[in-house]
């Protein structure tokens, strides 16, 4: 890949950056670099909780100049999560928000309602949306039965990799 492919991305909070594929999420970028940003949903674009503020400007430091230009489309899912001032100011959905990111500064107020929310909640009601189950379900990635896992062919026996 060469580097026209790549872009560089800063976590501010964290200090740690690095160099990712372009046309990637900002979620993922984090996981690339070593940053752990929430991801509740199973990055459906359902609870928010991956927000992040992407700082803008030229940052000479850095050798990078980072605006909201360099991400995706806003995507109508972050309009649920995401004020019009917040927007403004250059609030986006991780998960959503991607394509070129330059730099990230986590949502530290998040953050830390987050942080709360993990030690004191004990019952969160997930299932108002709708289709809750099956995009639960889907984002568990759990193998199912009619799946074909050729990588067991020859460690398995024959009969019971293709029962029906």
């Amino acid at each position: 890949m060469s580097t026209a492919d790549k872009v560089k991305v800063i976590f501010q909070h964290s200090g740690r950056r690095g160099e990712v594929e372009r046309g990637i999420n900002i979620i993922e970028a984090s996981r690339q670099i070593g940053v752990d940003i929430e991801a509740l949903c199973g990055e459906k674009k359902v609870c928010g909780k991956c927000k992040v503020r992407i700082e803008q400007g030229s940052f000479e430091k850095f050798g990078i100049v980072s605006g909201l230009e360099n991400l995706s489309d806003w995507q109508k899912e972050e309009a649920k999560f995401i004020t019009e001032a917040e927007r403004e100011q250059g609030y986006r959905l991780g998960n959503a928000a991607g394509d070129g990111a330059r730099a990230a500064l986590l949502d530290k107020q998040k953050r830390k309602d987050a942080n709360w929310v993990a030690r004191n909640v004990e019952y969160i009601e997930l299932t108002v949306e709708e289709d809750f189950e099956k995009q639960f379900m889907e984002s568990m990635q759990i193998p199912h039965m009619k799946d074909k896992f050729p990588h067991l062919e020859g460690v398995v026996p024959e009969e019971i990799l293709n029962q029906k």
